[in-house]
């Protein structure tokens, strides 16, 4: 179903009625408006081309956008709100995202940066799956260990626009100094990851 927009631009039609910009521009009734009587038909198309003109493509962008109907029933708060409501699907659409734990978002350049938590295995490569997958590339890696167990971690890119490789090592200390060694049984090793790419 399509949305519905009232707004439509009048006297748009080529060789439509109106008057040429540069004497609309110098027009008396463009500063004054139009007299009681004695109308110009013309100068008036063109006003009324140029209001509907632009109100209907703001209201074509309310309308696709969110996918909403755009109604001209005089209901000023609703057309705010699905104005507000059309810019940020705009938004959306344009730089689109997940803020979620396991999240990313597109910036305006380009730039796409992802994060997230994952279990890792000791003593394995273990192949990380990104919440979304990268365009063009990814250009770093971040990896920090969580809790209060301190393990050496790596990550590196592996040529695929969705996952990358990681590494968690078999000795480590936790917070108090204890040394810990784990083993490939082990599958409770929690890390963030935090990946930069386009």
């Amino acid at each position: 179903m399509s949305n519905k927009n009232d707004f439509k631009a009048f006297s748009i039609r080529d060789g439509a009625n109106v008057v040429d910009q540069d004497l609309y521009e110098n027009s008396s009734e463009l500063q004054s408006g139009f007299p009681p009587v004695g109308l110009t038909t013309h100068v008036l198309n063109k006003a009324l081309r140029q209001s509907s003109t632009i109100a209907s493509v703001v209201a074509n962008f309310m309308s696709t956008q969110c996918e909403k109907d755009v109604l001209d029933n005089g209901d000023l708060a609703t057309l705010n709100k699905t104005f507000t409501d059309s810019l940020q699907c705009h938004m959306k659409k344009q730089y689109p995202g997940s803020l979620s734990p396991n999240g990313y978002q597109q910036l305006p350049g380009g730039l796409i940066l992802q994060w997230g938590r994952h279990n890792f295995t000791p003593l394995a490569i273990n192949k990380v799956i990104l919440p979304t997958p990268f365009k063009h590339g990814c250009l770093r890696v971040f990896m920090s260990p969580v809790g209060d167990w301190i393990f050496p971690m790596s990550a590196a890119t592996n040529g695929t626009l969705n996952t990358f490789n990681s590494w968690v090592a078999a000795r480590t200390i936790n917070a108090y100094g204890t040394e810990i060694r784990l083993s490939a049984n082990d599958t409770y090793v929690y890390g963030d990851y935090f990946a930069i790419g386009y």
